[in-house]
């Protein structure tokens, strides 16, 4: 199957990945080979009964095809004129956290929260429970410490310059790349009003269902790295859905975050007391049940510094 994938990639789309595992087998062992009735030909509507990429000249498809181009742009335009643009829906955001000039009066935050953990890369077994201690400080010092119950503490940080994790042997590693850039970003204090600053670009998708509510869809692309899918409730204002994704050899790595129960806490602000990351491995899923966020608290320097690695690093 991977030959197969890797030689229609190379075949069809100069080596692009473009055809992944999940193209034919969507999640399953075994690929359908026939679709399931869902009482129309296609979800791409109308266009699916005439070819709209190359219709022949003069042909039914070509007058088909005009028309039918016609009228999606017209409703697309219109779809776009009703929407709030990008910059808009961020300082709705910021607006419904409880206001940038409240954001700014917090220097610190310490978030302590339950989180539950996958017992391994399988998923099999008892989930595993962690008391989770989270450290912030302005403008971009982060660090998180996990105590799993009758189990070593592991940790995770950034110090200014440099992001890394530390197992429950004792070694630290560093993270590069596209992950030292996600680290930088997410340790920015301000970033719910830095947003516009962190991607080179954003863009409006429209409106998509997220459990039980509707939100705006912005897509943010930040300088060298993935595009990123933000999704913003379009009655509250407040960020509960962000997708992001790792490229593989195999595809997209997606890994999806949702917020809610969003509680006030000091200085009036917002914040999410529970926070659920899934992705395609169980080793990437999370549940952090908030317990306690404290703002402007005193935090020693020194726990934002990088430890030394009592064990080789892999």
């Amino acid at each position: 199957m991977m030959t197969m994938m890797i030689g229609l990639n190379r075949q069809m789309f100069d080596g692009r990945m473009e055809i992944t595992g999940y193209t034919c087998h969507k999640g399953r062992s075994e690929p359908a080979g026939s679709p399931i009735p869902t009482g129309q030909y296609s979800v791409a509507g109308p266009q699916a009964f005439f070819n709209s990429a190359n219709p022949a000249k003069g042909g039914l498809d070509e007058v088909m095809a005009d028309a039918y181009k016609e009228t999606m742009e017209k409703e697309d335009a219109a779809r776009a004129a009703s929407l709030p643009k990008p910059e808009q829906i961020l300082a709705k955001y910021v607006a419904a956290l409880g206001g940038e000039d409240a954001l700014r009066k917090v220097t610190s935050r310490v978030i302590t929260s339950t989180t539950e953990l996958s017992p391994n890369v399988r998923g099999t077994g008892a989930i595993i429970y962690a008391q989770e201690v989270q450290y912030f400080k302005a403008p971009n010092l982060y660090t998180a410490t996990f105590q799993r119950f009758n189990a070593s503490q592991t940790a995770k940080g950034f110090d200014g310059t440099a992001a890394w994790t530390q197992t429950a042997n004792g070694a630290v590693n560093n993270l590069n790349g596209a992950d030292l850039e996600r680290a930088r970003r997410e340790a920015d204090f301000y970033d719910s009003i830095n947003l516009k600053q962190e991607y080179t670009r954003l863009t409006m998708e429209g409106i998509e269902r997220v459990d039980d509510r509707d939100a705006y869809l912005v897509i943010g692309t930040p300088a060298g790295n993935n595009p990123e899918r933000l999704y913003f409730d379009t009655q509250t204002g407040l960020l509960i859905r962000k997708s992001i994704f790792n490229t593989t050899a195999l595809g997209n790595y997606v890994i999806q975050t949702d917020y809610s129960d969003y509680r006030e806490v000091s200085g009036g602000l917002k914040f999410p007391f529970l926070i659920r990351t899934v992705s395609v491995s169980p080793a990437d899923t999370s549940v952090i049940h908030v317990e306690k966020v404290e703002t402007n608290a005193t935090i020693d320097a020194g726990k934002f510094t990088r430890p030394a690695s009592k064990a080789p690093a892999r």
